[in-house]
């Protein structure tokens, strides 16, 4: 500021809705500096939010509210104050704006203090609530909420890591760790489409929660990197909209395929289950709408919302989110297709709905990827919480008598189709550099990992090489990661990586795209999956990585709840340590040709066996367990 040097650090708080912004003078002469606590908005300001700002002593105030409802409202307040300056003048006021001036010294720092409150469903006087935040916090207070800060995300880098010798993989993974880390927190509000950046009064696509892939995507990588409790907020915000989606369900269900529906179900509905359409608020359906109303021609939209509740139990074994959350909402999701489904005088089912929006496909191929993984899901969580055995019994049924994933030929290979047959204006089973719908089976539906039948995998490599979306936007969060899921060529899914995430970088490490944000993060899980998977209950370790590439990895997260860090290094896997977190049984695929020793921490020897290729262990709860070369 003129010839005076100043620096500025902003951060916020891990546990409290305060951010505090430092200005430190390194030059010989005071700095007069303005601040404003603004609470309006850039650009085209909507019209029916109402702004106001005020001052109550030397704190500064702003207030932004949404336009009234049948439902509820939505009210934010901002309260900011300035620690430690000079000649501070009294705050003004006007229209959604409070500012005030203020000196930094010779040398000095000034520190300004705003406290956030509000947000959510009708919330009572945000705008008290914040002053009284901001006037609470002082020189001691900010220092120990800095240090809770740098402890908070010291816990969170240090639940796990990775080591790729490669600067533009590790350039990409771990600001997407960052963003999806600092946009959701358990017991707070589930992030919309562009986490908690959203800049604009009319965001593209609402700022919502997209369900037919894209409010899940960003969640697709916390499971294997040990966050899962990032994903807990996605889950409240869909059980929230159950009651709306049973409804939905009974009375909505003409709008998904007139014709098809009028001809299935006369009454316009089904008795029971879920049925929840593109796109959603939190807190369940806001002024008696959706933000988008639609369905598109699909019914997917509660499959794509079950892959994460089933990631989350498989992932951590929480038997108590079973049995809240877990599998209330698989079985609800269940019944809808109990219903839905056609079935032959053979025993065959049939599943119809909308692979791509607008389109309607027989066995759909994600929905029928998708109801597999909810159907076995939910016959494991019937079974172990003893409940619904007449329902299991007939999802057990359905699950044995759906047909296999759609495939066609293109240029004389079998490859993993869009559906078995498609109506419509568009019936092209299979769209080369598109959306890789026709993989989702895949991930995140896990119906297909690198321990699968070698040739169900060759046509999925076949179909990864057909589709050739590497850059296609929607395709980030998804093909990578189901490329790497079913070992396509490590040096060429390297490749393609790095090749789209060099050109799609922004200054501050997001992945570009007009249309879509923080969903970019859901492709770490490529990267943890090259690293090491859980497909039919067996780990591998470096499945999809380069062999002469050395690489390694601390405490990525698997199925069964397991943590396992191990690394590579001339082409030989050195160790493997897994911690068993629920105890039960674990397999491994054994990476060495020689012999190899088990012990736990102590350094005793812990009873396993070897066959085919896989070492097996009784677990502790609790345990680690080192596997070690001889």
């Amino acid at each position: 500021m003129g010839d005076t040097p100043l620096s500025m650090r902003t951060w916020l708080a891990a546990g409290k809705n305060i951010m505090v912004t430092s200005v430190t003078s390194a030059g010989a002469q005071p700095v007069r500096l303005q601040a404003s606590t603004f609470a309006g908005a850039m650009g085209s300001p909507n019209s029916q939010y109402s702004n106001s700002s005020g001052v109550n002593g030397q704190v500064m105030w702003a207030e932004r509210a949404t336009p009234p409802g049948p439902n509820w409202v939505s009210r934010a307040a901002l309260a900011s104050t300035v620690l430690g300056a000079t000649a501070v003048q009294p705050p003004t006021s006007s229209g959604p704006t409070a500012k005030t001036v203020f000196t930094v010294a010779a040398g000095g720092t000034v520190t300004l203090v705003t406290a956030v409150a509000g947000g959510g469903q009708n919330p009572t006087a945000p705008r008290d609530d914040a002053v009284a935040r901001v006037r609470a916090e002082n020189a001691g207070s900010i220092g120990t909420l800095d240090t809770q800060r740098a402890a908070w995300w010291k816990d969170f880098w240090m639940r796990s890591a990775v080591s790729l010798n490669d600067a533009a993989l590790e350039r990409y993974y771990y600001p997407a760790q960052y963003f999806i880390g600092a946009s959701s927190r358990a017991g707070r509000t589930v992030p919309g489409i562009f986490g908690i950046w959203t800049t604009t009064d009319d965001p593209m696509w609402d700022g919502d929660l997209h369900l037919n892939y894209n409010a899940q995507a960003p969640f697709y990588g916390v499971y294997s990197s040990n966050r899962p409790d990032l994903a807990l907020p996605f889950h409240d915000a869909v059980l929230s909209y159950l009651p709306e989606a049973q409804r939905r369900a009974e009375q909505d269900l003409r709008r998904v395929n007139q014709d098809y529906v009028n001809s299935r179900f006369p009454n316009g509905g089904v008795p029971s289950g879920v049925l929840f359409p593109v796109g959603i608020s939190p807190f369940g359906p806001a002024n008696g709408s959706t933000t988008d109303d639609q369905y598109h021609q699909q019914v997917s939209n509660s499959l794509f919302s079950a892959t994460q509740f089933v990631a989350y139990y498989e992932y951590t074994q929480d038997d108590n989110f079973l049995r809240t959350k877990g599998y209330p909402f698989l079985s609800q999701v269940a019944r809808f297709f109990e219903h839905w489904l056609e079935r032959d005088a053979a025993g065959t089912y049939t599943l119809w709905g909308g692979p791509h929006e607008g389109t309607w496909g027989k066995n759909s191929s994600p929905d029928l990827g998708m109801l597999k993984q909810v159907l076995a899901a939910a016959v494991s969580a019937s079974r172990q919480l003893n409940t619904d055995a007449d329902r299991r019994a007939l999802w057990q049924n359905i699950l044995a008598n759906l047909p296999g994933q759609p495939t066609t030929t293109l240029n004389g290979k079998t490859v993993y189709s869009l559906a078995s047959g498609m109506q419509g204006t568009d019936t092209r089973l299979i769209r080369p550099g598109d959306n890789t719908i026709n993989l989702e089976f895949i991930q995140p539906a896990d119906q297909l990992g690198v321990n699968s039948d070698a040739g169900r995998l060759q046509t999925a490599r076949d179909t990864v090489t057909a589709m050739n979306s590497w850059g296609q936007d929607n395709s980030f969060p998804k093909i990578f990661n189901q490329a790497a899921r079913v070992g396509y060529p490590a040096d060429q899914l390297i490749d393609r990586f790095t090749s789209v995430i060099s050109t799609r970088t922004a200054p501050n490490l997001r992945i570009t795209d007009p249309h879509h944000g923080i969903e970019k993060s859901g492709a770490t899980e490529a990267i943890n999956s090259m690293l090491v998977q859980s497909d039919q209950s067996v780990i591998s370790l470096f499945p999809a990585w380069p062999a002469a590439k050395d690489a390694s990895f601390y405490q990525l997260r698997q199925k069964g709840a397991f943590l396992v860090s191990s690394s590579k290094a001339a082409g030989n896997v050195e160790y493997a340590d897994i911690r068993s977190e629920a105890g039960g049984t674990l397999r491994m695929k054994n990476p060495w040709t020689a012999a190899f020793t088990v012990t736990d921490t102590a350094g005793n020897t812990v009873p396993h066996t070897t066959a085919g290729g896989v070492i097996t262990i009784q677990t502790t709860a609790g345990q680690t367990y080192h596997i070690n070369p001889a």
